[in-house]
């Protein structure tokens, strides 16, 4: 910064103070998070690994169903064959453990949600218990895993959904509300009427998985076809859901007050109508602000952003509805960026939480419309501001990577599972950082 008109002793003097003033904001910073708050020269401290090289399904699927936690100092990761689901872990995210599994039968990546409360680990699924081979019946179950020292233990397994033999249960999204009740969300398909909608339901009692209270339709419109689900469990029996509608193109949202579902059901935006891109959203609860961050890719292939706050109705968006959300990416390249999916983590120790996004760049285009990948690149909204650069986050010249899940609670570290590959078989990879690097790198363009 140059003040003309001033003796040149002040300018330095000027410069000086300006300089040590950002240091020692930068510290506080980092002092606050137990890093060094002061970032060095840029380097390499992404770490990358490749769990699995054989797999002929789609491991990891949904970026909004969490995968990947970091508890006792160990990497903890599901992922699946289409057969069955795996978990294995890690120390040091590089070595991986061998493969233990979760489940038998229908081990889709696209019906697994995981929770952490504490060292416990919930699991949410659906899993086919059809005897015959080419038919299928998705039940869903809820099971809950300790987390030792040195291995997972699973107690029982419940059945949360009784439905009749036509309907199937599919896309599971699950949500641990404040106020320590579980939520979940999944389409259902009824095979005899040939529609879908999206039911919900709500954990009897709290930290328990063993009783749940009768489904209700969260979004009522029939019309409505290949619906992928997230739900955020709110305080006092509330809830938020974000839905992805093939058929149509849109991104729905719906609000229950305590009370039930609405039947207005708000569009957020348009967005893709090629069937499998509904892995294009994601939203994360902020408890201290009590806000909702939600990001997604629209139809023109950027990724945008809002925040709603409560008491959560049509006029409490930001950008209000109706104008288009904030598209980030291309505000932070100062171009346009093709994206074709998005993820966020957050870290609710800072007031008001930090939010990372993680945003996939299409760097190759397949004959098949669904056959995009590319590299991935992170965000992050500290202090109310996004950051004037991207952190690329998957290795430099690969341009394979799809379907990312991330850690949602930054704490300590950082990491992606991800598939990788231009056919199959895919490898199941993974990209871990620790925080202070991230934020370090961000930082030193403040």
């Amino acid at each position: 910064m140059e003040l003309r008109g001033t003796h040149p002793g002040r300018r330095r003097l000027h410069a000086f103070r300006h300089g040590f003033k950002h240091c020692v904001r930068l510290l506080a910073l980092g002092l606050g998070t137990g890093c060094s708050g002061v970032p060095g020269p840029e380097k390499a401290f992404v770490k990358y690994s490749t769990i699995d090289t054989t797999t002929e399904a789609h491991a990891t699927t949904r970026q909004f169903q969490r995968k990947v936690f970091h508890i006792r100092g160990r990497w903890i990761i599901f992922h699946s064959d289409g057969e069955n689901c795996y978990t294995r872990s890690s120390h040091d995210g590089v070595a991986w453990s061998d493969p233990d599994t979760v489940e038998r039968g229908f081990g889709s990546s696209s019906s697994i949600d995981v929770i952490q409360s504490d060292t416990n680990l919930y699991y949410f699924t659906s899993r086919d218990e059809d005897p015959e081979p080419e038919k299928w019946r998705m039940i869903l179950y809820a099971g809950k895993g300790v987390v030792g020292a040195h291995d997972l233990v699973w107690g029982d397994w419940h059945n949360v959904y009784h439905l009749p033999q036509e309907e199937n249960v599919l896309y599971t999204s699950a949500s641990l509300a404040p106020d320590r009740h579980f939520w979940i969300a999944c389409r259902r398909a009824v095979e005899s009427r040939d529609f879908e909608d999206l039911i919900v339901t709500r954990s009897a009692d709290t930290m328990d998985v063993a009783q749940w209270t009768p489904y209700e339709i969260a979004l009522k419109h029939t019309d409505k076809k290949g619906i992928a689900p997230q739900i955020i469990g709110l305080e006092q029996a509330r809830a938020f859901v974000i839905a992805k509608l093939t058929e149509g193109g849109a991104y729905y949202v719906n609000f229950n007050n305590g009370s039930g579902w609405s039947d207005h059901e708000p569009l957020l935006s348009r967005g893709s109508t090629v069937w499998g891109d509904d892995r294009r959203m994601c939203a994360v609860y902020e408890p201290k602000s009590a806000q909702i961050h939600v990001a997604y890719v629209d139809d023109n292939h950027a990724v945008r952003y809002r925040v709603l706050s409560k008491p959560y109705g049509e006029s409490d968006w930001a950008p209000p509805l109706g104008e288009p959300g904030r598209a980030v990416a291309d505000d932070i390249a100062g171009r346009a960026v093709k994206a074709y999916t998005c993820v966020l983590s957050i870290d609710t120790t800072r007031s008001p939480a930090w939010v990372y996004l993680l945003y996939g760049e299409t760097k190759y285009q397949g004959k098949d419309p669904r056959d995009v990948t590319g590299e991935f690149r992170m965000l992050r909204l500290a202090e109310g501001k996004w950051s004037r650069r991207s952190l690329l986050m998957t290795e430099k010249g690969t341009k394979y990577n799809w379907y990312p899940t991330t850690i949602q609670y930054v704490d300590r570290v950082f990491g992606i599972l991800y598939l990788r590959g231009a056919r199959r078989p895919w490898e199941v990879a993974f990209a871990a950082a620790d925080r202070c690097d991230i934020d370090a790198f961000f930082d030193s363009d403040r």
